[in-house]
């Protein structure tokens, strides 16, 4: 899949309002350009916004971005509905991040009700290198709430 996002909106959002959606894999990505330059709430290659559903067993592989993002991740439900965002695996990605915008990665389970978990990095690179949990706050700006089991291989 090539994607040239616009202005608005992530390229994946998960999960607009009690949707339900189990063991899927989205692979072979191509980011040719994205046109996002704010902060705004669903913005970033992933996304999730409004609460009251599930995600679960997700496996995003082998993307990548051939100009630079201002940021990846947007995950931070909205709202008192639980979310449920379960055992993502973000394989393979060799991602250009501009972080001279100042940007934050979200990854943000609903206030006092449900985590994020089971959420493991693996040979996902960033501006060239390797994302661990020694370097992670070094390359990207996170901010990481009500989230438990983040693994890097």
């Amino acid at each position: 899949m090539v994607c040239w996002q616009l202005d608005n909106g992530a390229i994946f959002q998960l999960n607009w309002s009690n949707s339900v959606a189990r063991n899927c894999r989205v692979s072979r990505v191509d980011i040719i350009r994205a046109e996002w330059d704010s902060d705004r709430p669903n913005n970033g290659i992933l996304s999730c916004r409004n609460g009251g559903g599930a995600d679960e067993g997700f496996v995003f592989e082998d993307v990548r971005t051939d100009t630079p993002v201002t940021h990846i991740f947007r995950l931070s439900p909205l709202g008192d509905k639980d979310q449920l965002i379960k055992n993502f695996l973000f394989k393979d990605w060799d991602v250009w991040v501009d972080v001279s915008k100042g940007k934050k990665n979200y990854i943000m389970g609903v206030k006092n009700k449900t985590p994020l978990s089971g959420l493991v990095f693996e040979n996902f690179r960033v501006n060239g290198k390797i994302l661990t949990e020694n370097n992670m706050h070094e390359i990207l700006k996170w901010s990481i709430l009500n989230c438990k089991k983040i693994d890097f291989r």
